[in-house]
């Protein structure tokens, strides 16, 4: 109940389980198996199972999906023989398959899979271990996806391979893109968007400021992977003229924009950002932030249903701009990108923002019941209620009545912790919801006064709030 009730709160979608301990027995497999199964009746919480304990209790790697592992997702009252009716009791969702198979036993997997009703695909994950194979896992996506219906899955463990060894950042980004683009090689890109609305500022969850209609409004370094953007379907460019990176130092809304530059003439180069199945079935309004240096010709390229349109982009004076369409197609859009043609010298072309949605959607509602809802040692909880429509929510600081915002954070959760470093220099707190499409609404606002700083030297680590330190309006 509570791995439920945690995947649930935190809206991550389930858990790994790593039965890896040695000294088991088979009622502790046969418990485990009531446990994955708990869970699976229960909720939709996605549970991997990983492929070391068997149903002996003991720890034995199959290195294959097979007989001594199989009941950890599916269990059944009678012999698998064609044709005669059981009783399945499902398990975990899926298996990672220990490190040390080769490509017979994955086949031998996939047969015995397709035996009990189960797709290969979905539910067994051949593992590779990333931080010992490195450059080298084309090898290994090779066998797995050796044609066009692939044996089962893959399964990556240790990705964070691309940034350690002591490298910088520009050595981790270049690896990190030869990397991706290698599994790109073998691995055909999905997209999660397939509705409307739609809304990117491209952000990536992490940042060294945050910006505001093109303004920086905070250089606080800052990490939180909770409120990261859908990113873009192709990220890496194989090209020796174009460059392409996220930018941290120029941006429309958040921490960073997507920028494409070349030093050099381009006569045409055309990227496709978003792979979407988006049907268009009313009044629409995309909107596109971008930000143009250089000459040629710069568009916005959108498929509907195979067939490319273009949307010329004003160059403007090097400032950030909105571009906005409106569309009434009745099709659908299958790719967004851009496009730069006739480039006689250079350009640097940035998308800050791209946003769909219905034309008559307005602007969220303030937040409701913004409060301090409590203070922990040196630091404060505020709460609001919810906004299920909300992409996120924009916290920031106010000096005073009259003067900016100062951004602090951004969450996707209708609560907040706050450190003293974070508030002190504030007199309020401002609440923005910010809408599946971008739109902003009027900040609450949580009034702080003199009495309202923590003390440090009291003894007790929580007061109750009172009206007379804390006014919410």
């Amino acid at each position: 109940d509570a791995l439920i009730k945690v995947a649930k709160h935190y809206r991550f979608d389930g858990w790994f389980i790593n039965q890896e301990t040695e000294g088991g027995n088979e009622e502790l497999a046969n418990d485990t198996i009531a446990f994955l199964q708990y869970i699976r009746e229960n909720s939709n919480v996605e549970i991997m199972w990983y492929d070391a304990m068997d149903i002996y209790g003991d720890v034995s790697y199959q290195n294959q999906f097979d007989n001594l592992n199989s009941p950890f997702l599916i269990q059944s009252d009678s012999s698998l023989v064609s044709g005669k009716e059981r009783t399945v009791t499902p398990g975990a969702n899926s298996i990672f398959i220990n490190y040390m198979w080769d490509q017979t036993m994955l086949v031998n997997s996939n047969t015995y899979a397709n035996e009990i009703d189960i797709f290969p695909i979905k539910s067994i994950f051949a593992g590779i271990q990333v931080n010992w194979e490195g450059m080298n896992i084309g090898e290994y996506l090779a066998e797995i996806y050796n044609s066009d219906n692939p044996i089962c899955s893959a399964g990556l463990f240790q990705m964070n391979w691309t940034f350690n060894e002591g490298l910088n950042y520009g050595q981790f980004v270049k690896r990190e893109a030869e990397f991706y683009g290698e599994i790109n090689n073998f691995i055909k890109p999905m997209s999660a968007i397939r509705s409307y609305p739609f809304y990117t500022c491209f952000n990536r969850g992490q940042g060294t400021g945050y910006f505001v209609s093109g303004k920086r409004v905070s250089n606080r370094q800052w990490n939180d992977a909770s409120v990261q953007d859908i990113l873009p379907t192709y990220r890496f460019i194989d090209d020796s003229v174009v460059m392409h990176r996220f930018n941290y130092n120029d941006a429309y809304q958040g921490p960073c924009s997507i920028e494409f530059s070349s030093d050099k003439p381009v006569s045409r180069f055309t990227h496709t950002l978003y792979k979407c199945n988006i049907p268009f079935n009313g009044d629409l309004m995309m909107k596109f932030a971008y930000k143009i240096e250089g000459t040629g010709i710069f568009s916005i390229m959108i498929h509907y249903d195979g067939y490319p349109e273009e949307y010329i982009l004003e160059i403007g004076d090097g400032n950030w701009m909105e571009y906005e369409i409106l569309n009434n197609l009745r099709m659908t859009a299958t790719s967004i990108g851009i496009q730069v043609t006739n480039c006689t010298d250079h350009f640097r072309f940035s998308l800050g923002m791209i946003s769909i949605d219905d034309i008559l959607n307005k602007k969220p509602k303030k937040a409701n019941n913004a409060r301090v809802s409590s203070w922990v040692n040196n630091a404060m909880i505020i709460k609001w209620d919810a906004d299920k429509d909300a992409h996120n929510y924009v916290i920031s600081g106010k000096k005073n009545e009259k003067g900016p915002k100062h951004f602090i954070c951004s969450s996707v959760r209708p609560i907040r912790y706050l450190n003293h470093k974070e508030y002190d220099d504030f007199n309020a707190i401002c609440i923005e919801t910010v809408s599946q499409s971008g739109k902003v609404s009027i900040p609450a606002v949580i009034h702080l006064n003199k009495e309202c700083q923590f003390i440090t030297e009291r003894p007790i680590t929580e007061r109750p709030i009172t009206e007379r330190n804390i006014i919410s309006q």
